[in-house]
């Protein structure tokens, strides 16, 4: 927490900064690269990473990215034709590139009427769509900006191959 001085005297308010869940990210960042590879079933990946009340990016990339590539009523891996298409492949790696990153999650949350939509969507089988293109760069999703994706990039050597933004 920063703590600030108020204008009105010596009493100190508090300003919370939205909390990056260190343990949460890095057990979905794991989860997400296994999922994808189809080395876990879509049941292992559901019960298997750490969930978090304080950082929103474990719920919106787990419900918006993942959520959305399989079904969740039979097991199964993404593998054959669970598959992931190439550009499913960049999302969920940019994913994980945010994971482990420091950057906060600013995208607003996929509630009340867009989460239902998404819902719906889900039950028939239909894509989400991107998150809304009024706000951050979308295609950098879950990342904020170009910038804020390309900084990533330079501290995680292990995917500096992973350049395109697809």
């Amino acid at each position: 927490r920063n703590h600030a001085r108020s204008r009105r005297g010596s009493s100190l308010t508090l300003a919370t900064k939205p909390m990056i869940d260190r343990l949460a990210r890095e057990s979905l960042a794991e989860k997400l690269r296994q999922l994808a590879s189809g080395a876990i079933t879509n049941f292992a990946f559901e019960e298997g990473y750490r969930h978090s009340k304080h950082d929103l990016a474990i719920h919106e990339i787990a419900e918006c990215l993942a959520w959305p590539y399989y079904d969740d009523s039979t097991e199964h891996r993404l593998t054959g034709d669970h598959a992931l298409l190439d550009g499913h492949r960049k999302d969920f790696a940019r994913a994980v590139l945010f994971l482990k990153s420091d950057c906060e999650y600013r995208w607003p949350k996929r509630s009340g009427l867009a989460g239902w939509t998404g819902q719906i969507r889900r039950i028939f089988g239909m894509r989400l769509s991107s998150p809304k293109r009024d706000m951050g760069e979308v295609r950098f999703w879950p990342f904020w900006s170009e910038e804020e994706y390309r900084e990533a990039l330079k501290r995680h050597p292990y995917l500096v191959g992973e350049t395109q933004n697809g």
